[in-house]
């Protein structure tokens, strides 16, 4: 899709310009979540998303600073990978207040194994 919008297809442009808008919507609701007072917020894009390209992070970065939103976007210190990480090993995060910790009650059972299928004739 981004291929296709980096080559000047009108329709994968739209869907992919609709997308990040869409993405740039929900950033800035997060954000006045997290800090309804308004200040500023450091904002890193990673995942899948990003491989598009600037076929999603141009519009993206531009519906985002044309929001006169509180939020700085910058470069990501690592990947999504990193940050379950982080705040897997220190609860001392900014975001660890918002992790949800579940704690397994019973011990941990392997799956069944399938049956094996009868034999053909």
């Amino acid at each position: 899709m981004a291929r296709a919008a980096d080559a000047g297809d009108v329709v994968a442009s739209a869907i992919v310009r609709d997308a990040a808008a869409d993405l740039a919507e929900t950033v800035l609701a997060a954000a006045g979540r997290i800090r309804p007072d308004g200040g500023p917020l450091p904002l890193a894009v990673t995942g899948g998303l990003t491989g598009l390209g600037p076929a999603l992070t141009a519009p993206l970065t531009d519906a985002i600073s044309g929001a006169g939103s509180p939020v700085r976007i910058m470069s990501p210190l690592g990947d999504p990978l990193d940050g379950a990480r982080l705040l897997a090993l220190d609860r001392a995060t900014p975001h660890a207040r918002l992790v949800v910790r579940a704690r397994r009650t019973s011990p941990h059972t392997p799956p069944p194994t399938p049956a094996t299928p009868p034999a053909r004739t």
